[in-house]
């Protein structure tokens, strides 16, 4: 859990962090980093709804500050004339993944007293022990904006139209992150690791309503129920850190819930939530759980079954074309050891095997109302049956991936 090798304050001496025996490890910080609770929270969206939620609520507060003026390093200061959102464009961050680079949440424009432009990166970190100073380095925002045809660039040069982006400064860039109990026990740690260069003047803190930022998340209207399960001294309304960790409880039962309905093999096998039968069946189950944390693992253990089940299919459902085969394929072709043609061929054949299997034998429900071991025979051989047109398929396929690969060099060399 505990990544930062800085000192800081115990988990006894944050304020707010509190202790119950009804927490997994015992208190709030501890419980928020449960690996069993992240990894079902995560498969029903908490973290990505974290940073989504953060960057909106720094979104605003960044805003708000337009006109006023900003610190820089060695006392200088610079007015805050525009803030340009870059993370709601994931074409960005493709991009600069592409060449290896990172990208900021937000780029500040801002012009010093004697009219020299300013840029400064800024990201949004809901939780500081994440922070990497690298990520809004001047050296690092400058190399995004010196990208041919940068994304990045275009968006700045939209929102700031009256100047030329690449002529203005870059500088150090801010982290901004919540007052709260999670930053008061990693903040210390991450200013006094010796693996770490960030500084103070970096990491701006604002307020974090808890009703405010999860309240809008459907999620949320689990918080209140689950909450009373553990009547803990402080409530999730106005403790930031309870409202994530109840947050996280919650977005586990909404993944329990739709992997409970998820059929075992279906052509569209995507279940929407439905809330209130989410909310009714954790309110049900809520009665005989002394927690909620006993809550999510008793109902984890009630439908592992299904995901056993899942499992097995998959294990049968094999597709009768060797990646061996499609190789050779490949090889005899003329087109060598062309891994990307044979992952495009593997792709293409796994689709519409997939789909032929399941015209064949049909849905098949999480709770089939045969007994899984007939669904494995039936799904089994109609697996094999698919031997013959698969291969087919494959020749085919790498014919065709072939011609085209040399019209394309063709057309490339007569260019």
């Amino acid at each position: 859990m505990y990544r930062l090798r800085g000192k800081g304050p115990s988990l006894r001496q944050v304020r707010g962090n509190v202790h119950s025996h009804l927490l997994p490890d015992g208190n709030l910080i501890s419980a928020l980093f449960d690996r069993q609770l992240m990894m079902w929270s995560d498969r029903g969206g908490a973290s990505r709804d974290f940073g989504d939620r953060w960057s909106e609520r720094v979104s605003e507060a960044l805003t708000a500050r337009i006109g006023s003026e900003r610190a820089l390093p060695g006392d200088d200061v610079y007015r805050l004339e525009a803030v340009v959102r870059l993370d709601d464009d994931v074409r960005i961050a493709e991009q600069a993944g592409r060449h290896k680079l990172t990208n900021p949440d937000f780029v500040l424009f801002g012009r010093r007293g004697d009219g020299t432009p300013i840029l400064q990166a800024a990201d949004a970190k809901f939780a500081v022990d994440t922070i990497k100073p690298n990520q809004v380095s001047a050296e690092a925002l400058q190399a995004l904006l010196d990208v041919e045809h940068g994304l990045a660039r275009q968006a700045l040069e939209q929102d700031i139209r009256d100047h030329d982006v690449l002529a203005a400064v870059a500088m150090p860039g801010i982290f901004v992150s919540p007052i709260g109990p999670l930053t008061d026990y990693f903040l210390p740690r991450l200013l006094t690791d010796p693996r770490q260069s960030v500084d103070r003047g970096q990491i701006e803190l604002i307020e974090a309503d808890p009703v405010g930022l999860f309240e809008p998340m459907p999620p949320a209207s689990l918080i209140s129920p689950l909450a009373r399960l553990d009547h803990l001294a402080t409530s999730p309304r106005t403790n930031l850190l309870a409202a994530m960790y109840y947050y996280r409880v919650a977005c586990a039962c909404a993944w329990l819930w739709v992997e409970d309905r998820t059929p075992l093999l279906a052509r569209d096998p995507h279940i929407e939530v439905d809330a209130e039968a989410l909310l009714s069946e954790v309110q049900a189950r809520a009665v005989h759980a002394d927690s909620a944390y006993e809550l999510v693992t008793v109902w984890f253990d009630d439908i592992e079954i299904v995901s056993r089940n899942r499992k097995s299919l998959d294990e049968v459902m094999s597709m009768p074309v060797r990646m061996s085969e499609i190789r050779q394929l490949v090889e005899r072709a003329g087109a060598g050891d062309d891994r990307r043609m044979v992952r495009m061929v593997r792709a293409t054949l796994d689709r519409t095997f997939r789909g032929r299997v399941i015209d064949l034998i049909g849905d098949v429900p999480a709770h089939p109302h045969e007994t899984l071991g007939d669904v494995l025979m039936r799904v089994a051989e109609a697996s094999r049956e698919q031997r013959s047109e698969m291969m087919k398929l494959a020749r085919s396929l790498v014919a065709e991936y072939v011609e085209a690969q040399a019209a394309e060099e063709s057309a490339a060399g007569g260019a």
